[in-house]
């Protein structure tokens, strides 16, 4: 599965994630060194072996999981974004389903608070159509409801 990542530049780069914890003796331990594997282009594929690639530290915090699905205006939908449809906005997740497996979710929300309604990103496409990226929760984090403190 291919995944978003940001750069300590901040530019946004897309590619095959590669994690690794690192190994401390002393507390607090750092953070997993991640980097994104990005494909060459240009470069012939030999039989059995892969494509060259170029490695691209990312900030661990910055990864979006793709999903493989295009919004309306043809941009490819990754968990952290932000999509709307008519009058609702959602927010894309990439979280376990019931039955253990992994699946893309949208929470939606039609003014600040709680979601009203949870569904798969599959059934979105079916159900409503396509929906548009307005942006994500590290870009554009003002458009999430505001989360009510306490219980």
């Amino acid at each position: 599965m291919q995944v978003y990542g940001r750069t300590q530049e901040g530019a946004r780069v897309k590619g095959y994630l590669i994690s690794q914890e690192v190994m401390s003796c002393v507390d607090p331990a750092p953070k997993p060194w991640t980097t994104i594997a990005i494909p060459e282009k240009n470069v012939a594929i030999d039989w059995g072996f892969p494509r060259p690639f170029v490695l691209v530290p990312v900030d661990p915090d910055s990864i979006q999981y793709c999903s493989g699905m295009l919004d309306a205006n043809g941009n490819e939908v990754a968990s952290g974004d932000i999509v709307q449809s008519g009058v609702f906005f959602g927010l894309v997740e990439y979280r376990a389903a019931e039955n253990g497996t992994m699946e893309f979710a949208v929470s939606w929300y039609k003014d600040a608070g709680a979601p009203i309604s949870v569904q798969r990103l599959s059934d979105v496409w079916i159900g409503n159509g396509r929906v548009t990226i307005i942006g994500s929760i590290w870009e554009t984090p003002k458009l999430l409801p505001k989360q009510k403190e306490g219980c």
